[in-house]
């Protein structure tokens, strides 16, 4: 089997040859018969479309050169390596990478090509990973931690207007709200004095006769003067 770095320059070499008759050659060797190439902008399949593609491609930009701009990694049979195409003057139009796989006989069979960096993930995923994170931090007593992530979470759903999540961000801020204060209505005890403390439900009266100390209600006076008449 021939090396993978001879199949994939080929396939490269195709694409500069500007004479139809001589890109056959590359093509052949570096293609199977049904082999397919395909882009985010056209694809063929079979060496004449393939030959048709590559002179669409030149007649939009020519004298420009493919050439490669990584190793080849072939783990198994699927293949990657990265590719950009560069203008008479160096500047790079538009690069990329092909993945794909290899026949028995080491030509390309299937290649598919992206153009530019991978995307970057998208705020829903950003926001799923972040706000089950905030809730950890929660649990863990990292109140800082988990506001921080708050903070960054919601900015991100608010500009993105993603209102679901939003909701969600703004449901961990009361959840730290709840750790940092306690809930009304428990708040701390005063400790009861040192001594003896009455049993639940013991009501201890005054002994017959008594005025509770510094009593001046009404009904008292009145029964202390009615026993002093008598």
């Amino acid at each position: 089997m021939r090396e993978e770095s001879d199949t994939v320059d080929m396939s490269l070499a195709m694409g500069n040859e500007t004479d139809p008759t001589r890109r056959a050659a590359p093509i052949a060797h570096a293609w199977t018969g049904d082999g397919h190439d395909g882009d985010p902008a056209q694809e063929a399949s079979g060496h004449e479309v393939l030959s048709a593609m590559v002179a669409t491609v030149q007649a939009r930009f020519p004298t420009h050169r493919c050439r490669r701009r990584s190793g080849i990694d072939c783990p198994h049979d699927p293949c990657r390596f990265g590719w950009e195409l560069v203008a008479p003057d160096g500047a790079v139009v538009v690069a990329g990478i092909d993945v794909g796989a290899l026949a028995p006989d080491g030509r390309l069979r299937g290649f598919v090509g992206f153009f530019g960096e991978l995307p970057r993930a998208s705020i829903d995923l950003q926001a799923l990973c972040l706000l089950p994170l905030g809730e950890a931090h929660v649990l863990a007593g990292c109140l800082e931690d988990a506001h921080a992530l708050a903070e960054h979470t919601l900015a991100l759903t608010r500009r993105h207007q993603e209102r679901g999540n939003e909701a969600y961000a703004l449901r961990l801020f009361g959840a730290i709200a709840a750790r940092r204060e306690p809930p009304r209505g428990r708040a701390r005890r005063r400790p009861l004095p040192p001594g003896p403390r009455p049993s639940r439900g013991t009501w201890h009266a005054s002994p017959p006769g008594a005025l509770p100390p510094g009593s001046r209600h009404p009904l008292w006076q009145a029964g202390t003067a009615g026993a002093s008449a008598h």
